[in-house]
């Protein structure tokens, strides 16, 4: 036997009829019925005109990269109807909702969404929702603060062989120089050559080589010096002791750490998807045609340009390369290593960093990057 009802009072009594157990049962219309217990199989009943709202808890994914971090949730209960959105919201005050910032899930129990374009220095508050048509129920809240860089523990400072002196700054498990080399001498303290205007103009020098941005002194701070292909190759190392020519692998794990979506194609590393890019190695100062937030890794790429021989041409306003890539005054250049070839990384002030086969002829920025 089975009863429908809506549960207001149950009364037991034990030992009234019988030895038998009575239980009075009163309705949501005021009637009071009275039952034998051993008469009765179950009892199911409804509560009419109420819905529920569904139950959901947050995960924690943790840091993705230096600027992204994953968090979602997982709906132990739809409620009353089915859960019709689901995803993260997350700001900078404690309980964020729907009106703050939002990612939406596409669906599943258990669901991860990824908190992008996130700024250092700062705390986040996050929630897990999920929403029926009843109402939007939120998971407990959980924090993270995304980290400053900061310069290398135990070197935070880096001299080269004429005594100049870099700043320094930790990305990722790389520890990198946060100024372009302006030495003149290589490591063991040997010079290296500033050639005169007509052997650049001749195109045959074959030795190590440095040059001024427009053969002015004025360029050398904060932009550096301009190398050439023998200088990079040489076995004396232009870069300080410790520290070397990062290699093309090397350039693709400092963007990876700043953004683990960037993918890798050959020799081209490509960003155009991502909101956080290239743009967070520039220094403000001087890439003011650019929007606000960038180099907020600290690592200060400036557009130091690039002398290309046998033509004596500086490149600073719009130069093209031997696959005709179209390079802007946002563009830095930096020497990199792959084997025994040497290469350049493009920083472009837009989206990417791209590589390219570096001829001889070339005098480019070096950033270097400490030994492990």
């Amino acid at each position: 036997m089975k009863f429908l009802f809506t549960p207001i009072l149950l009364l037991i009594f034990s030992g009234m009829v019988s030895s038998q157990s009575l239980m009075n049962i009163q309705f949501s219309n005021q009637t009071t019925q009275q039952l034998e217990l051993n008469n009765i199989d179950s009892v199911t009943y409804a509560i009419d005109g109420i819905g529920s709202a569904p139950i959901v808890t947050a995960i924690d994914g943790g840091l993705m990269s230096a600027f992204a971090y994953a968090a979602g949730g997982s709906i132990a209960y739809e409620g009353s109807s089915p859960v019709s959105s689901r995803g993260v919201c997350w700001g900078n005050t404690t309980n964020p909702t729907v009106n703050d910032s939002l990612v939406v899930s596409d669906g599943g129990q258990d669901f991860l969404c990824l908190l992008n374009a996130l700024y250092p220095g700062e705390m986040y508050y996050v929630r897990a929702y999920a929403a029926n048509a009843t109402d939007t129920a939120y998971s407990e809240e959980f924090s993270f603060e995304i980290q400053e860089f900061q310069p290398c523990a135990g070197a935070e400072t880096v001299s080269d062989a004429d005594g100049n002196n870099y700043p320094t700054v930790q990305i990722g498990g790389q520890c990198w120089m946060a100024e372009n080399l302006r030495t003149s001498s290589y490591a063991n303290g040997d010079p290296i050559s500033q050639p005169m205007l007509v052997d650049w103009e001749s195109g045959v020098i074959a030795e190590g080589a440095w040059c001024w941005y427009e053969d002015d002194s004025q360029y050398d701070d904060p932009y550096g010096k301009l190398y050439n292909y023998y200088a990079v190759q040489d076995e004396r190392n232009v870069c300080p002791s410790g520290w070397h020519i990062p290699t093309a692998e090397e350039w693709i794990t400092l963007l990876q750490t700043i953004d683990f979506t960037v993918q890798v194609n050959d020799t081209i590393v490509e960003t155009y998807a991502s909101s956080i890019n290239g743009k967070d190695l520039l220094l403000a100062s001087e890439y003011t045609s650019l929007p606000a937030g960038i180099n907020y890794t600290n690592f200060n790429a400036v557009p130091a340009g690039f002398r290309a021989c046998p033509f004596n041409l500086f490149c600073t306003d719009i130069g093209i390369d031997e696959d005709n890539l179209i390079l802007t005054q946002e563009d830095q250049f930096v020497f990199s290593m792959s084997g025994q070839n040497s290469g350049a990384e493009v920083i472009n002030g837009g989206e990417n960093l791209n590589e390219f086969t570096s001829q001889g002829g070339y005098a480019m920025s070096i950033r270097c990057v400490m030994d492990q």
